[in-house]
Order: structure tokens, then C-alpha cells, then sequence
């Protein structure tokens, strides 16, 4: 137990902003700033074919922090190709007809620096998990800074039931909490709703989210891609102690380059429910 004095420093010296990226700078000018931070749980939620792991790779490799990264929903190969091309630049199509040819091993050791770790079991188990920790523990002698979780459906038991939903969500809190790290958990929003056919480009509410879980994260992004034009939307559904809209309704705007899983900042922009 922590007297109030002391609580209160914690709060405020150990959940610094996580580092800025231009690519986010849309969603820093958000309504006087929407910043994720350190040693939160972060909830990215979004429809089916939004962008949620190309995102979260995207993130985890710009922020190039010491990464935990359990990617159910990404195979290891597709991982890999998202890496290599925002490293080098190069298409996924050129970086793919590479990794076939003579030049594989070269261009490989682009990666020799990053600092994710993968784990790709599919259903993501509990037990699994903190043997992977304690073998990063073993390894390097401290946790990790972030850990990234992709998806909670892909969690085992947690594929549709909502109390194993409620229950996995409880047990990655508590898991954030007690090893200091940056949670981040990807989870999808109704497919079905009158939004979701109506203004399948614009993010879901958080009354969207399926299940619902919006009790646990510090932070929830909604998200959403226009495949058309290449924008990528990120509204603030919830964020304590910052500007968060339910609704989805004020979002920013980054523009993506999926073939290089780059995202870009654009003119910060502000959009209504009428999409004006």
C-alpha cells in the first residue's frame, strides 16, 4: 500500500509520454493533445481489415523500445515483410522477390538492431506468456518496456465468450501493472452495426467495441482505414486524463503507405459525425 503522497509521485514521474512521432503529430493536436503513455494499457479496437497490426507493428517499431510482441493474428513471414519494408523503404512486393533471391541474408540484417522479440502461438495462453517473460527476465535481466498483444479474441478461452474476455483483460491489467511494461491490446469493433455500413471508413464508437472491456485501458484509439485513399483514422475513444471523445466523432488523420507500413502525418483535421 502506497500513502497518498508517495502514490501520487509514482503517477506522475513513472507515466511519462511515450516518445513523440511525427507520424502521430495529427493526434497530439487533438482538442489540446491525445499522448499514450508509459507503463499504460493502451486498447487499439477496430473492424475487421482496419489496420490494427499493421499499426501496432508500425508503433512498436517507431518507438523502438525493448518489445514483447504475441502475434496471433500475424503470421511470421507477413511480420517480417511489414519490418523490412518501413526499414529499407522498398515495397513489400521488391523486399519479397528479395528475401527469395541471393541477397536474403544482407537484407535481413536490417533487423539485426530491432528490438522487438516475436512470439506467434496461436491461441495466445497465459501460462505461455509468463514463461516467455521469464525466459526475456533470463535473458536480459529486467522485463520488457512494452508488451503488445495482438488480438484479445486470439487470447485462449477468449475467442467469443465475454467472461474469459473479461477475465483476460483483468489478467493483462494486473500484468501491466505489477512489471512496469506498456500494454498495448488489439480487439475488434462490430462488423454489424448501422455505422459500421454506413461510415465503414470512419472509426467505431466505443459502444462499438465488442464486448465492451472499456474499464481496463488508460487509452482506447479507435481506428479505421480508407482503402480508397489511403487515410487512416484514429479517434481518442477513451483517455484519462486527456481529451477522449465515445462517440469517435473528432478524430485525426494520418495518410499510410501500406506498401512500406509507413504512417504519415497530414494536416491535423477535425471531423463531425457528418464527416464534414
Amino acid at each position: 500500500m502506497y500513502p497518498a503522497m508517495r502514490a501520487l509521485g509514482q503517477s506522475g514521474t513513472e507515466s511519462p509520454k511515450l516518445p513523440l512521432l511525427d507520424g502521430l503529430k495529427p493526434l497530439y493536436e487533438l482538442e489540446g493533445g491525445v499522448y499514450p503513455r508509459r507503463g499504460n494499457l493502451i486498447m487499439i479496437a477496430g473492424r475487421s481489415g482496419s489496420g490494427k497490426s499493421s499499426f501496432a507493428l508500425w508503433l512498436a517499431q517507431q518507438w523502438n523500445m525493448h518489445t514483447m510482441y504475441w502475434s496471433a493474428d500475424m503470421t511470421a513471414s507477413q511480420a517480417t515483410l511489414k519490418l523490412l519494408s518501413n526499414k529499407t523503404q522498398r515495397s513489400a512486393d521488391e523486399v519479397e522477390s528479395e528475401l527469395e533471391g541471393p541477397n536474403r541474408e544482407a537484407l535481413l540484417r536490417n533487423l539485426e538492431d530491432s528490438r522487438i522479440s516475436f512470439s506467434f502461438r496461436n491461441p495466445i495462453r497465459f501460462e505461455e506468456v509468463v514463461e516467455e517473460l521469464n525466459a526475456y527476465v533470463t535473458l536480459y535481466n529486467r522485463y520488457p518496456e512494452m508488451a503488445v498483444f495482438d488480438n484479445l479474441a486470439n487470447i485462449d478461452g477468449a475467442e467469443s465468450s465475454y467472461e474469459e474476455q473479461m477475465f483476460a483483460m483483468s489478467v493483462l491489467t494486473e500484468l501491466i501493472r505489477k512489471t512496469g511494461m506498456t500494454g498495448i491490446i488489439l480487439h475488434h469493433a462490430s462488423d454489424k452495426s448501422w455505422d459500421a455500413r454506413d461510415k465503414p471508413f470512419y472509426p467505431p464508437s466505443r459502444q462499438e467495441i465488442k464486448g465492451g472491456h472499456s474499464e481496463f485501458p488508460e487509452m482506447i484509439l479507435g481506428v479505421a482505414l480508407n482503402n480508397l485513399t489511403q487515410d487512416f483514422h484514429i479517434a481518442p475513444l477513451k483517455n484519462r486524463g486527456g481529451f477522449q471523445q465515445p462517440t469517435g466523432t473528432t478524430f485525426a488523420k494520418l495518410r499510410v503507405n501500406s506498401q512500406t507500413n509507413t504512417f504519415h502525418s497530414t494536416e491535423v483535421e477535425h471531423y463531425l459525425s457528418n464527416g464534414v
